[in-house]
């Protein structure tokens, strides 16, 4: 039995809250999507939703801080998603703070896009 204050052992634990958190994402993401992808590999991202072809559309990181009081860096969760995107995918961070609701940030540029394909054109 591993011994509670063993590093390695917290490190386990961290991992597996981690990659429970990323398998809520997919989970919460398969309400909209057919076929979301949950990923563990380092330097993937955590998520991924494709289009019928295979193309990667959008690349989800989901950051988890579950110590009272803990906070997720956005600013580099949003970096670790841009820089384990495809560079046509839309980099999204998913962000959890203890109980708190989740947030999403992506750039907002990726936004501008996403909401031109979504919303009809002005003056239509």
């Amino acid at each position: 039995m591993p011994v509670p204050n063993n590093p390695s052992s917290r490190g386990k634990r961290a991992r597996e809250d981690g990659y429970r958190w990323q398998r809520e994402v997919a989970k919460r993401l398969r309400r909209i999507f057919t076929e979301p992808q949950f990923r563990v590999l380092e330097g993937e991202p955590d998520v991924v939703v494709m289009d019928d072809d295979g193309e990667v559309l959008i690349h989800f990181e989901a950051k988890e801080a579950k110590l009272p009081g803990g906070r997720v860096d956005l600013r580099a969760a949003l970096e670790q998603a841009k820089h384990a995107r495809r560079p046509t995918a839309c980099p999204v961070a998913i962000c959890r703070e203890g109980t708190r609701d989740p947030i999403a940030l992506l750039p907002f540029r990726d936004l501008l896009d996403l909401l031109a394909n979504w919303a009809p054109p002005v003056g239509a």
